[in-house]
């Protein structure tokens, strides 16, 4: 017989610290393996109670164990093909999830055969459940042992979780028997009604209601009649009582229009302007003609015109009363002249002569018009007599005799031989004048000389036009678009003194600018991109002359020296603290047969120039420090900054 080891006395950890626990779990297998297959086949897996989820403040999301009166939740998890444990859910979880994604919370079971669990050992570092927050984009997959706790959605941008973001319609949910309850109030589904509730219910409804007969005041129970001669107002007519009145009154008489011929029905109107012999009128519409007849006068009245209201006045347009004037000079529209009136304009005009009659009598007067008027006006005699006295310089206000014409001429007795003197002295008339004056001109025409005295006529354009009226220089330099830097065609950069460049010019400094607003300098430049001429030179391109060979026009080339050679210090003679150099360059002594800068030598951070003396190979040598404030990390000749700009526009 084997020994057999009895274990009087196990002590198990509590589960109070956990937020979840499986069922029992051993180390021996056969016992376990047992213990997990007992309700295979007959608790399907699912959620029975708890693992509930919902927003849990800000981007959580929480995972509760309450479940109406229950505090501990509960589920079952398939494992394998054989194996079912029970999860028990103890405390809430909080999971942290990002805003922009997809989630599946699953719940996940393990059941490690013949090992220790954290339920049994609190060494062990098997878990037995766990939760899987588990992002997805079009679908999810359920891996052995899990089961989905809700999915949740959350757009990207939020910063709270909202119940509406949780979906747990593909949660399996579960139900073991069915709670019975005595309550009558209850709303749950999940709970059925004991036999208690049941005869509650009964009893409740029984005590309630007592029928009562109907009235006109209140319902209640009603007996039917068919009759149609019953005065009750405690029956109810069936249908039968109706369509038998119905048909009565169907059978009766039918009313038809009245007219001023036979008797009817009739609309009535309350207008009174109606000309209608269809509508009757309402007591409104008789008292309103009345009220307004009312206020006239009879027919043959003989009533004081101030006692007579309501006519209207005369005027241009309507006929009415109006008021009589004598006066002469009135301009009114409202007043009528009486024959006093008419009889005084008819005298005035008696003495007047007609418009066609040849002589006025009396001594008509007429205003003197201004110097220089020219119209059908009529002249006076003081117009006349100005006129003339403009005629002749200095002449008295009127020349009426030959005698005064000849005094204000000095009474010169050859008055003929001293005009024609006169005359024979002037200029003759211009010949210039006289080309100008016979070019037939037109619209659009300029005239211009085309030799001596010689006129001819040329086409007067737009653009001519445009020139003539611009009333300065600077105004004619901006029309032709000759403006400042107009002389260089667009897109030629040029140096500039100034940070700032003139209208029309851009800076050269590698800056996008706009192909619409500036489309002549996108021809030079395709690319719409200046050059960046910051700290750099110009350089002709060689266009196949081989200097430099190999560029494209536009681009760009780096800083470069140009090959030479430098002397380098030996290892020779007296220059003993120099630990590098060669050897021995130079076999033939007589190059050092009279003084020689051999090389420069960097030394401690500085530069030497090692000269050597006469003496050869071993002669003595001399040290200097040369001047280093120009050496850089770029190779330039001296230079004058300015500004590169280059024409827009």
């Amino acid at each position: 017989m084997n020994d057999v080891t009895v274990v009087t006395s196990v002590t198990y950890p509590s589960p109070e610290s956990l937020a979840m626990v499986a069922d029992v779990q051993y180390h021996e297998p056969y016992l376990s393996a047992a213990l997990n297959r007992k309700f295979r086949g007959i608790v399907d897996p699912g959620f029975y109670a708890g693992f509930l989820p919902k927003p849990g403040g800000g981007m959580n999301l929480l995972i509760t164990s309450v479940d109406g009166d229950k505090t501990a939740g509960a589920a079952s998890v398939d494992i394998g093909e054989f194996y079912q444990v029970t999860i028990q859910h103890r405390k809430d979880i909080s999971l942290a999830l990002n805003a922009g994604k997809k989630y599946a919370i699953v719940l996940k079971g393990r059941y490690l055969l013949g090992e220790d669990t954290y339920q049994v050992n609190t060494a062990s570092h098997i878990h037995a459940a766990e939760f899987v927050a588990r992002t997805y984009t079009d679908s999810y997959q359920l891996g052995d042992g899990e089961l989905l706790v809700c999915t949740v959605n959350i757009p990207a941008g939020v910063s709270t979780i909202t119940q509406e973001m949780i979906d747990t319609s593909e949660r399996i949910n579960r139900t073991i028997g069915i709670d019975i309850s005595d309550s009558v109030t209850s709303t749950r589904s999940d709970v059925a009604a004991s036999s208690l509730a049941v005869k509650k219910a009964y009893d409740l409804a029984k005590s309630k209601y007592t029928a009562q007969d109907a009235s006109t005041t209140q319902k209640g129970l009603v007996q039917l009649s068919s009759a149609t001669n019953s005065t009750s107002e405690v029956l109810a007519a069936t249908p039968k009582a109706v369509k038998a009145a119905y048909d009565l009154a169907n059978g009766k008489y039918t009313a038809q229009d009245a007219t001023t011929t036979q008797k009817g029905i009739v609309q009535l109107s309350s207008d009174t302007n109606s000309t209608s012999e269809t509508l009757a009128a309402t007591p409104k519409a008789v008292k309103a003609a009345y009220d307004l007849a009312a206020g006239k006068a009879p027919s043959s009245h003989t009533h004081p015109w101030n006692q007579i209201t309501g006519v209207s006045t005369a005027s241009l347009t309507a006929k009415g009363i109006t008021q009589l004037s004598s006066a002469t000079n009135s301009t009114s529209e409202t007043l009528a002249a009486t024959p006093k009136a008419v009889k005084a304009v008819m005298d005035e005009t008696n003495k007047k002569a007609p418009l066609n009659s040849p002589a006025l009598t009396g001594t008509p007067t007429t205003p003197t018009a201004p110097q220089g008027t020219n119209s059908t006006q009529i002249a006076s005699t003081a117009f006349v007599m100005a006129a003339i006295a403009a005629l002749v310089d200095s002449s008295p206000d009127a020349l009426n005799t030959l005698n005064e014409l000849a005094a204000a001429l000095g009474n010169d007795p050859n008055f003929a031989t001293t005009m024609t003197n006169a005359l024979a002295g002037k200029q003759p008339k211009d010949a210039t004048l006289t080309a100008l004056a016979e070019l037939a001109t037109s619209a659009d025409k300029l005239p211009y000389f085309t030799g001596a005295d010689r006129a001819a006529l040329t086409a007067l354009t737009s653009v001519g036009r445009a020139i003539l009226g611009k009333t300065s220089t600077q105004g004619v330099l901006d029309y032709l678009g000759l403006g400042e830097g107009s002389a260089l065609p667009v897109g030629v950069p040029v140096p500039w003194p100034s940070a700032t460049p003139p209208t029309g010019w851009l800076k050269c400094n590698g800056a996008a600018f706009s192909a619409e607003e500036y489309p002549e300098l996108a021809k030079a430049y395709p690319t719409n991109k200046l050059p960046d001429l910051r700290g750099e030179f110009i350089r002709g391109w060689d266009d196949g002359r081989g200097v430099d060979s190999g560029r494209t026009l536009l681009t760009n080339q780096e800083h470069a020296v140009i090959s030479h050679n430098h002397g380098i210090p030996t290892k020779v003679g007296s220059v003993t603290n120099i630990p590098y150099g060669i050897e021995q360059v130079i076999s033939d002594e007589t190059i050092f047969s009279s003084a020689k800068t051999v090389g420069v030598d960097y030394w401690a951070n500085s530069e030497r120039v090692f000269t050597y003396t006469t003496g050869g190979r071993n002669g003595a040598e001399s040290v200097s420090s040369p001047d280093a404030s120009s050496l850089i990390k770029e190779t330039r000749p001296r230079n004058l900054a300015f500004a590169y700009i280059v024409r827009a526009a």
